[in-house]
């Protein structure tokens, strides 16, 4: 039987925000109780915060791991920088219980057998059984960023991906250069310039790689000038 419950967690939010909004409505369509009501929305707000959480701590772990390497690693003479903050967590109170998945498909399955529900109510709930989605673009983000010394630093966002592949083309190249394949942001280019004490442009794309092989588009390219 196909699920009603999306698996994206894009669409998942935007399924209990809906549903949130919309059940006390149908209270007593469907003879629920307070009580029921209650769970639902304890069920759609434990979504919305796993959700939006788990997109905060991913960018917050990427981030402070951006700045741990500064720290550790450099370029030398690179400006103090201040560690990232980690925002205040504030989960819904009560909480609910773990296995919201299932439970509430358990529940919206008996809504959908309920003898007052009709296909109208089931197109407002969002109750039909989730259309296949397009899969998500692959495309690696990033920037790069000048640095002292003719340096560039190049942070990108690995996301679930083993690490980028990173390109760079720069002066009058019209061929991209393999820069490697980097685990971690960020990655510092220390080559010299092609002509010796002259600012040049860099040109850098990336390409996600995944068990050993590249996956996905190639990033957006993003330029730098390096400087003395």
């Amino acid at each position: 039987m196909a699920d009603i419950i999306p698996k994206r967690l894009t669409d998942l939010r935007a399924f209990a925000v809906n549903l949130k909004a919309k059940i006390a409505g149908y209270q007593v369509t469907f003879g629920l109780t307070a009580q029921d009501t209650a769970q639902v929305v304890g069920w759609c707000e434990g979504i919305i915060y796993g959700v939006d959480r788990g997109e905060v701590v991913s960018t917050y772990a990427q981030e402070f791991t951006a700045f741990r390497d500064v720290l550790l690693h450099g370029p030398v003479g690179s400006p103090a920088q201040a560690p990232p903050a980690l925002a205040a967590d504030t989960p819904p109170d009560p909480l609910a219980l773990p296995g919201i998945i299932p439970q509430m498909r358990d529940f919206l399955q008996t809504l959908k057998r309920h003898p007052n529900c009709t296909p109208a109510i089931e197109e407002d709930l969002w109750l039909r059984a989730a259309q296949p989605q397009p899969p998500a673009e692959i495309k690696p983000v990033g920037e790069a960023v000048a640095l002292p010394g003719f340096q560039t630093r190049i942070e990108f966002r690995k996301g679930r991906y083993t690490g980028v592949l990173i390109y760079s083309r720069r002066g009058g190249e019209t061929e991209w250069t393999s820069l490697g394949l980097h685990l971690y942001s960020p990655y510092v280019d220390t080559r010299p310039p092609l002509v010796a004490g002259t600012p040049e442009q860099r040109e850098y794309r990336l390409m996600y790689v995944e068990h050993e092989q590249p996956v996905g588009e190639y990033s957006d390219i993003f330029v730098a000038t390096a400087r003395p």
